[in-house]
């Protein structure tokens, strides 16, 4: 890998594993199975499903936290440069390639346990996400209703600020632009609905919250300065207790335009 890794904090299940973490990265290891065989640590919560974060400070000096569940691994090609894109690339997911944009959370293919874990997949022609868990709702299709693909992650085990998606794209200084996607809550249990935090370039909107079982348009303008690029992140932000659980939703049909006057 060309760019330095600095790791700034990682945790497993509560302990601080940064220093082994370090030492990982220091002999070429970038992809850190989450397991603590792995970590040469005891099981810090028999039986308990526990999660890894890991912050890295990235080459153009902002930093990313990656996460992963047991069992799982995370990959640290994740925390180098983004690179910087004309615009918006594949909003609606349409090539199911889940390496052209960036998430704090791993991947994985939609046959598997949605209850549990901290994952995204892209899921092509779903129109009834109950398949994959019956606690979900039912009669429902990625945002256009063609049967195309949608972005579901779930966030079940970690109340924490999530980075489900983000990209660099080139701006033009002086703009405005609007950053606009598609989000629906797919739990029908009512503390599991999650909020969506729209940011450019570190700059948040407040917390917006989208309907359960249907898909919601939400929006964040702004003016980009002088930048001449922007990074564009969607967040589920923080949830607060006395919820205990951090929910299940999808994005679709993600851009970035300039206001037009």
């Amino acid at each position: 890998m060309g760019e330095k890794i600095q790791i700034v904090q990682a945790t497993y299940g509560g302990v601080d594993v940064t220093q082994i973490v370090s030492d990982m990265v220091a002999r070429g290891i970038y992809v850190i199975p989450v397991m603590p065989s792995s970590l040469g640590i005891p099981d810090p919560q028999v039986n308990v499903h526990k999660t890894m974060r890991i912050t890295v400070l990235m080459g153009d000096g902002d930093t990313n936290i990656l996460m992963a569940g047991d069992g799982h691994s995370i990959d640290l090609s994740q925390s180098v440069s983004w690179p910087i894109l004309p615009s918006v690339q594949d909003g609606s997911f349409t090539s199911l390639d889940h390496s052209a944009f960036f998430s704090n959370l791993p991947f994985h293919a939609p046959a598997f346990d949605i209850m549990s874990g901290v994952w995204y997949t892209l899921a092509e022609g779903i129109q009834r996400p109950a398949q994959l868990h019956a606690n979900l709702v039912t009669d429902f299709k990625e945002h256009t209703g063609n049967a195309g693909n949608a972005l579901f992650a779930s966030t079940f085990d970690d109340r924490s600020p999530v980075m489900a998606w983000g990209q660099r794209v080139a701006v033009t200084p002086g703009g405005t632009y609007t950053l606009t996607c598609y989000a629906s809550n797919v739990s029908e249990t009512p503390d599991l609905v999650v909020p969506i935090v729209l940011d450019v370039n570190g700059i948040r909107s407040r917390p917006l919250y989208a309907e359960v079982g249907r898909w919601s348009r939400l929006t964040f303008t702004v003016r980009v300065g002088n930048a001449t690029s922007v990074k564009l992140k969607i967040w589920r932000d923080v949830i607060a207790p006395p919820n205990e659980f951090g929910g299940w939703f999808g994005l679709d049909d993600i851009s970035f335009v300039p206001q037009e006057y």
